[in-house]
């Protein structure tokens, strides 16, 4: 109930804005590689074969012990400035930089009225 007050009274009395809290909230943690590689392993695993399975398992391992340390370097560097690692990225690569049209090929827009299909052919 005091939390709620202090809020509102820190907001203004009028209704919050959509994006008026959005300080407040906390930063998007930054997971760690090997994290994410056994993850990955996970995932991947009931799609391959053994063979297949072993040989990506190897590529993990090689991508976690070179690459991915100096990777995760430049992700806690852009995590110190940005409090989402991965929004511009992912507004520039997915939304910017594809060829196909973005109102019916991402869910960029997303719509929350029920839409019925017509009975026109």
């Amino acid at each position: 109930m005091l939390w709620a007050s202090v809020v509102k009274v820190l907001s203004g009395w009028n209704k919050p804005r959509l994006y008026s809290f959005q300080g407040s909230l906390p930063r998007l943690p930054l997971p760690n590689v090997s994290d994410t590689m056994r993850r990955y392993l996970l995932s991947v695993q009931p799609l391959l074969n053994d063979e297949n399975y072993r040989r990506v398992e190897g590529l993990a391992k090689e991508f976690e012990e070179g690459i991915a340390v100096k990777l995760q370097r430049y992700l806690v560097l852009k995590s110190w400035w940005s409090s989402n690692y991965v929004s511009d990225w992912w507004e520039e690569y997915v939304y910017l930089r594809g060829r196909s049209p973005l109102m019916v090929n991402s869910n960029f827009y997303g719509t929350d009225t029920l839409l019925r299909p017509t009975r026109v052919q």
